[in-house]
């Protein structure tokens, strides 16, 4: 059975302050889940069973090669869902899903999108706004694999995980951190002992605090202030 979200969990931008008939269509069938570090949503080529609108945790979504190596192509927080394909009529897709950032999120049955979505225009709206959004953002997140050193880009990568899950304190460890950026795990030590030594996190026992996101803001690469800008148009909702 469902147990809706209470109203003050329900800060996905997605679906806060949606109009009253359709939050009643979606009580029954959203359910407020925890997700878990590393935590599998789907899989490439698998079916997508839900949707997800993340509260205060991130999802990635990824390539993946062979041997199971991974390479983070966007991230979903609490501006987005992750499942989007099933809304668009499909399926399935080659990328997997898994939770990068521990923490809550709303569970929406894939079965039931067919049903409810038809009847909330209002929410229709704001995912195909989504849509927009998402395919700049991977379209960005291609183009700075390919431009930016590794220091940049995980510099945005934090700025970034704080405005999604709206926490400036997030456990990740350096060999999840390297896999996501798609470089070695000593890249990533070196990046965190630089910002550490700087003042601009604190990173100890797996855990990264930001201390200072203007000064990270200068040390990340042009990509943040255009993906920002993405999710403004989520946040202007």
């Amino acid at each position: 059975m469902c147990v809706p979200p209470p109203p003050d969990l329900r800060a996905n931008r997605l679906l806060r302050d949606l109009p009253p008939a359709e939050d009643a269509l979606l009580d029954p069938h959203l359910t407020l889940t925890s997700l878990v570090p590393h935590q599998q949503l789907y899989d490439a080529g698998e079916p997508i069973k839900a949707l997800w609108f993340p509260v205060d945790s991130m999802i990635s979504q990824v390539a993946v090669f062979a041997g199971r190596a991974m390479v983070e192509v966007n991230t979903v927080g609490r501006d987005g869902l992750a499942g989007l394909p099933v809304v668009l009529g499909v399926d399935s897709t080659p990328h997997a899903a898994l939770c990068q950032v521990a923490g809550r999120a709303i569970e929406f049955p894939a079965d039931a999108v067919a049903e409810v979505l038809p009847a909330a225009p209002e929410l229709q709206r704001r995912i195909a706004l989504y849509s927009h959004v998402s395919m700049v953002q991977l379209g960005q997140n291609a183009a700075c694999l390919g431009r930016h050193p590794a220091p940049r880009r995980a510099a945005r990568w934090l700025l970034t995980t704080a405005d999604r899950t709206g926490r400036e304190r997030v456990e990740l460890t350096q060999d999840f951190f390297a896999q996501m950026l798609g470089v070695r795990r000593a890249t990533v030590s070196e990046i965190a002992r630089d910002l550490q030594d700087a003042g601009l996190i604190s990173y100890r026992r797996g855990v990264i605090t930001t201390i200072d996101r203007a000064g990270l803001a200068d040390r990340a690469c042009s990509c943040y202030p255009l993906l920002l800008a993405q999710d403004q148009l989520i946040n202007a909702l």
